[in-house]
């Protein structure tokens, strides 16, 4: 029996969780769906929205990123970081319900290193970009150290065992329901159909 995320999770709770993830770590993260789309999210970089996400030649460097990501966590990765082509950190976490895909916990638009400032600004001259806004968005983007970031794909692995637990149990709930529902009403017997006693 398939369930969508929002059947198995609080949604508006989940957010609330992430702002706080971020707050805390710096970290954009979000709950997808399994087609990938954004159910909830926090944070998120300039140079990745405004810039990397609606020019052309660099879009096709997030959706291989995310086909990546994808193909990992077919390959059966419970925890995936990678470096896209753009330059940045991405990382993922499956939600799996009794093997079931649910969805996907997401971090990423982060640095493990500081970046090359020539090699991106070379880039974005050659693709027409305003370098001046490209420059300033660059160095707003957080530098997470690798220790941080398995971290926090660790937490995100919890969590999505903990989603799982209760994904498990209202399967076993909605079936228990089904068989219920599914099952005749017991026959009781009436005092006029008793089978009344011989004397004699």
């Amino acid at each position: 029996m398939d369930h969508s995320f929002s059947d198995v999770v609080n949604v508006p709770l989940c957010s609330e969780m992430l702002r706080h993830f971020y707050t805390a770590s710096g970290i954009p993260c979000a709950f997808c769906g399994k087609d990938g789309s954004p159910l909830a999210s926090a944070g998120g970089q300039t140079l990745c929205h405004h810039f990397h996400r609606t020019h052309p030649e660099y879009r096709k460097y997030c959706e291989a990123s995310w086909e990546e990501i994808g193909r990992a966590i077919e390959n059966g990765d419970e925890e995936y970081l990678h470096r896209c082509q753009n330059g940045l950190m991405d990382g993922a976490v499956p939600i799996r319900v009794e093997g079931d895909l649910l969805g996907y916990v997401v971090i990423g638009q982060f640095f493990l290193v500081p970046p090359d400032e020539t090699t991106f600004l070379d880039r974005a001259r050659a693709n027409n970009l305003d370098e001046a806004a490209y420059t300033e968005a660059l160095r707003t983007v957080p530098i997470v150290s690798r220790e941080r970031a398995d971290a926090a794909l660790r937490h995100f692995h919890i969590l999505a065992n903990l989603i799982a637990e209760a994904g498990v149990h209202r399967r076993q709930m909605a079936f228990l329901n089904a068989s219920l529902q599914n099952t005749p009403p017991s026959r009781t017997r009436t005092p006029s159909s008793e089978p009344r006693s011989r004397s004699g």
